[in-house]
């Protein structure tokens, strides 16, 4: 299920609270590492997602979120209910979504699934934008400006005429 190479990260204190969700990742085709924050430095390249479980999830996705090479993933926290404040506070942290455990597999595996996609999505527009960014912010000539990131866009989408 996972573009080669990529990887899913669940990170939490304790082996208690990752294993349920290692094993319905991997039962669902996904690559998992599985451990502390210190995980995610087990391979040369960073994860495609970031799974945080348990009671601590809010303190420590504010740690991950504070570091550069993680800042930028998505961060999927997987949190109790109780209390009701709990989902709140791992997204005030830095999550991207938050899912109630429980979890069914399909469910979890569908919300990883639209996560990862989203970060793609997300990279493969970004070098689009910035161009079209330095584009109207260098040139006079709005009708150029306008023209050069029309054909900056069609190409970046694989766009032709015919």
């Amino acid at each position: 299920m996972s573009a080669p190479g990529a990887y899913i990260a669940v990170v939490a204190a304790g082996e208690t609270e990752r294993a349920p969700l290692v094993s319905q990742l991997t039962a669902s085709g996904y690559d998992v590492v599985s451990g502390g924050v210190a995980v995610l430095q087990q391979r040369a390249y960073p994860p495609e997602l970031v799974v945080v479980a348990g009671r601590d999830a809010p303190e420590i996705i504010r740690n991950l979120v504070a570091r550069p090479e993680v800042a930028d993933l998505p961060i999927l926290a997987a949190v109790a209910a109780l209390p009701p404040t709990l989902p709140v506070q791992a997204l005030s942290a830095g999550a991207t979504d938050v899912a109630t455990l429980p979890i069914p597999t399909s469910v979890l595996a569908a919300r990883c699934r639209v996560l990862m996609q989203r970060t793609r999505a997300h990279l493969a527009v970004s070098p689009l934008l910035t161009r079209c960014h330095q584009i109207l912010a260098s040139d006079v000539d709005d009708m150029a400006a306008l023209t050069r990131v029309i054909a900056v866009l069609a190409d970046g989408i694989g766009f032709t005429r015919g």
